[in-house]
């Protein structure tokens, strides 16, 4: 499944079609393995950013624990509030 901070990264470690799933922290029996279906670059945007992303192209809504903490933040993607910005420094 995807998390914004996920518990494991897809990699080819032998440039092959052969895909290795490794764990990025401990993985507890039960507990569910994510992957970031995010770039890097995508993955450090804004929440709004992010979920409109995944909605757009993989047709859900993100409900990882990084999602659910910037719940409060406003719904605005990164290039909004990048422009914000430069209008508030002129």
């Amino acid at each position: 499944n995807h998390s914004c901070i996920p518990n494991a990264e897809i990699t080819f470690p032998n440039n092959n079609h052969k895909l290795v799933l490794v764990a990025k922290e401990n993985i507890s029996q039960g507990e569910e393995i994510c992957t970031c279906y995010l770039s890097e670059c995508d993955v450090s945007r804004s929440r709004h950013s992010r979920q409109k992303f995944l909605k757009e192209n993989y047709l859900f809504t993100c409900g990882c624990v990084k999602c659910l903490s910037e719940a409060d933040q406003a719904d605005v993607t990164s290039e909004e509030e990048e422009e914000d910005e430069e209008n508030d420094m002129e």
